[in-house]
């Protein structure tokens, strides 16, 4: 049988089958009151209406100034959603509650549920309501919130809400730090940049009796080149006389002047290792982590553990044996080794190095683009480093949004932007650097900042009056 064809037995087996039901989806009726702003004079004569005749016939015409002067138009114009929903004032059922201080209110029948309309004139009043009072149950998520309004009120759209919610100044201080900005890897064309760090060693992990110490790591990062040296304490004191002797013998290995060191924040690279750097010339550039040296100090560590695991010789001897292999690993990049790097001109380097993919490429922030006169939080920093750690006083404590205390608790204006928006070309050059915004005397990257439409001082000065009134 070919298998193009339905043979005539299959035919009448699908003929006797049942006709497939088409399925049913259940669609919402919506008021007709969602479709237009409801202004508070607007329910207020139909509620009028409902005091003298208790309902809305299909006679009864309902009429109100006309909004827009049209010529030809006589000077009043029908309420348009009063005919096309069902209305009921909240005296008129026992289900039905009174406003505040028993004010008579309107609601309106939505799928078989009586919700209450809500003037665009009330609409803040009520959000405010529903925020501060203790026993509302509406969330403080965006769309959480609307869902729960939505079930009881008519009125409220999705913007009206959301508009409320940003002004929120507790909200907005207990947002998550924005996303980092990815900035790209460094490019490089010269050996002399280098990172350093700490690596900590416990007696612990190794067989036999032995105390704590210390790594100091210094490596180029340009060739990957390192070199490591054991110290017993974490003290700036002892951490710059071995620094130094690194710095000695890395120079002399590239045959190149250190020229910049890349360290954390830590308190050992202040004061003895700030002078000895300066003495020499070198510029100390703190950052948040050095992706070089942590992958440098993974594959020290890798190995030099493997070794001892293995009895290679005495702790000294696997030292030296570790760095060995760690400055013998192929770069994937430059298709060398640190070693091999060493004695490779910088220019043949270079190529391999900054190939497209092997650094990390700046990407465009993925966020509301600024402009000039626009309001902002930004974020407070601990030593230039805003992740995970912030200052709080004289503390310094990790980061935790609902602690509201990353962000500023004054909103500030965007006064400055580089380079203009109005002179960058379209598209972008792709080389060029990333735009600064001039906020509150500094310049800041994107990533620092949250952009607000402002605050609600009604909100703010209820929230102050309740704690004035709870600390007495």
């Amino acid at each position: 049988m070919h298998h193009g064809k339905i043979s005539a037995v299959n035919k009448q087996k699908m003929a006797a089958l049942p006709p497939k039901k088409k399925r049913q989806l259940s669609v919402l009726q919506l008021s007709v009151l969602r479709r237009h702003r409801l202004n508070e004079a607007d329910v207020r004569r139909v509620l009028s209406h409902l005091k003298v005749n208790d309902t809305i016939t299909a006679n009864d015409v309902l009429s109100r100034p006309r909004l827009k002067k049209k010529k030809g138009a006589p000077p009043e114009e029908p309420i348009p959603w009063a005919q096309g929903a069902e209305l009921a004032g909240s005296w008129q059922r026992k289900d039905l509650k009174a406003g505040p201080k028993n004010k008579s209110v309107l609601y309106a029948k939505e799928n078989d549920v009586w919700k209450l309309v809500v003037p665009h004139e009330q609409i803040e009043t009520f959000l405010r309501h529903a925020i501060l009072d203790p026993e509302s149950t509406m969330p403080l998520a965006r769309d959480s919130a609307y869902h729960h309004v939505q079930k009881g009120v008519v009125g409220i759209s999705r913007r009206a809400l959301y508009a409320f919610l940003e002004k929120q100044g507790v909200l907005q201080l207990s947002k998550n730090i924005p996303n980092e900005r990815v900035k790209g890897g460094i490019i490089l064309h010269e050996r002399g940049y280098c990172e350093m760090d700490l690596i900590e060693g416990r007696g612990r992990d190794l067989p036999g009796a032995r105390g704590n110490w210390f790594w100091l790591s210094l490596v180029d990062v340009f060739t990957g080149y390192g070199l490591v040296q054991m110290i017993r304490e974490k003290a700036t004191k002892v951490v710059a006389p071995a620094l130094r002797e690194l710095l000695d013998q890395l120079e002399h290995d590239m045959q190149a002047k250190v020229t910049t060191i890349a360290a954390d924040h830590g308190r050992e690279f202040y004061k003895d290792v700030k002078t000895l750097l300066k003495r020499r010339r070198i510029t100390l550039k703190q950052v948040s982590r050095g992706s070089r040296v942590e992958k440098f100090n993974q594959d020290y560590q890798r190995n030099f553990y493997r070794l001892m695991n293995l009895r290679r010789g005495t702790f000294a001897s696997v030292e030296d044996q570790a760095l060995k292999l760690t400055n013998n690993t192929r770069n994937k990049h430059t298709k060398k080794t640190p070693k091999e790097a060493l004695g490779t001109p910088d220019a043949e380097l270079a190529l391999g190095y900054n190939k497209p993919g092997a650094r990390e490429s700046s990407k465009p922030y993925k966020a509301k683009v600024p402009k000039v006169g626009d309001k902002c939080r930004y974020l407070i920093k601990l030593r230039k480093n805003i992740r995970p750690i912030l200052k709080i006083g004289d503390q310094a404590r990790l980061y935790k949004s609902y602690h509201g205390r990353h962000f500023t608790k004054q909103v500030h204006k965007i006064k400055i932007i580089t380079p203009d928006p109005k002179k960058v070309k379209d598209p972008p050059d792709p080389k060029a650097k990333p735009p600064r915004y001039y906020v509150n005397g500094e310049w800041r990257d994107r990533d620092m900042l949250l952009l607000v439409s402002g605050v609600d001082a009604e909100t703010d000065r209820q929230v102050a009056a309740r704690s004035r009134a709870a600390d007495r």
